[in-house]
């Protein structure tokens, strides 16, 4: 694979970013969000993180080491639907981008990746995690200047030009079989510039290892006519907010729509073949199978996580040989407790699934092998 660091962007007055997007499946808008915007949303986040927190009772510094996304934020500040709603929003880039005469929102969200850990964001396409049946775009906001250093974007150049995989798991060995041919392509970006994504287009991060938070505000994209496909992506969270039927026009009041709807013509092919869960523990299914594993050691299905139950959780762990280290165990039940809470709570949640991933190394799959011989 070659590796190149990018230098071109554009004005968004100057439309040669749209041939350039459609032609590599990205392109960085210099200077298109006014820098007090971005300090008011970094203000807001703060305050929101906070607020949060307090709701769960968990300390901050905590809940901030184990939260990485948080969703939804146009419903909760006026900050973030103003950065979608405005005239001159983020939704008039991804509608040009596209070339289409309207665009409707998927979903807003805040990433964060702290530094010094050693957590990366997968290859990845967008589109493989989006339960319909079109591709559309991303456009990715930092709240900081992100050198390559910091975790910025990576994308294989052009990749959006050759359709769709179907859901990649984030808690499996990362994909590695591009052609050697291929052409990675790293994106440090300042803020208050913003990058446009394809759906299709091959993406990751790699560690920040420069900056204390790299954060990124992003709005998801799809054509105004895409259609609900839940059977595609059936654990995506914003299913439970859509008001039409399967296979019909996505709706309701969480996806609005920008500019003109122009039906599309229905495509032969699906977009991808679907969601494989594969054997053991995925990224689609950690929560609830670790949530039945937990009902079965402690027998009971109420306050799986409250501090009595840790205890006994770690108490039969250690009983039934599966892990002797009590430290390590109390750890990781309280970072999963944080986690569940936190996304029962309003969706937020740890987009890297570490403390599932820990869990499932030192005493999850173990106790999976010991309940099936009981």
């Amino acid at each position: 694979m070659k590796t190149r660091i990018n230098t071109k962007v554009f004005k968004h007055n100057d439309d040669k970013f749209i041939d350039f997007f459609n032609i590599h499946g990205w392109v960085i808008i210099e200077d298109f969000i006014p820098l007090e915007t971005i300090s008011l949303i970094k203000s807001k986040f703060e305050s929101l993180k906070k607020e949060k927190a307090h709701e769960l009772n968990i300390d901050i510094n905590d809940y901030e080491e184990e939260i990485t996304q948080w969703r939804d934020l146009w419903q909760q500040d006026k900050v973030f639907e103003d950065m979608i709603f405005d005239d001159h929003g983020v939704h008039s880039l991804a509608r040009k981008s596209m070339k289409w005469s309207g665009i409707k929102l998927l979903h807003d969200h805040l990433l964060n990746k702290r530094k010094d850990t050693s957590s990366v964001f997968p290859w990845h396409q967008d589109s493989m995690f989006w339960p319909v049946d079109v591709e559309g775009c991303s456009v990715w906001t930092p709240l900081e200047d992100i050198s390559k250093d910091a975790g910025c974007l990576e994308v294989i150049d052009s990749s959006h030009l050759k359709g769709c995989d179907k859901p990649l798991d984030f808690m499996a060995e990362e994909k590695n079989d591009f052609h050697k041919d291929t052409v990675k392509i790293l994106l440090p970006i300042k803020k208050g510039s913003t990058l446009l994504l394809h759906s299709f287009t091959y993406h990751r991060s790699s560690p920040n290892i420069e900056i204390q938070n790299r954060t990124a505000y992003l709005t998801l994209w799809v054509h105004p006519d895409a259609k609900w496909r839940p059977d595609l992506v059936d654990w995506h969270p914003i299913n439970k907010h859509v008001e039409s039927k399967e296979r019909e026009s996505l709706q309701g009041e969480m996806f609005p729509v920008f500019g003109d709807t122009i039906k599309l013509t229905k495509s032969a092919k699906d977009i991808h073949t679907g969601t494989d869960y594969g054997v053991g523990i995925s990224m689609f299914n950690s929560t609830d199978k670790i949530k039945e594993q937990f009902e079965k050691i402690l027998g009971k299905t109420d306050n799986l996580f409250s501090e009595k139950n840790r205890l006994i959780i770690v108490e039969r762990t250690i009983e039934c040989g599966i892990c002797k280290d009590e430290k390590v165990l109390q750890e990781v039940l309280y970072k999963m407790m944080i986690a569940i809470s936190s996304y029962k709570q309003d969706g937020s949640r740890n987009v890297f699934n570490s403390s599932y991933k820990k869990w499932w190394t030192i005493a999850g799959e173990a106790w999976e092998n010991y309940q099936k011989n009981l």
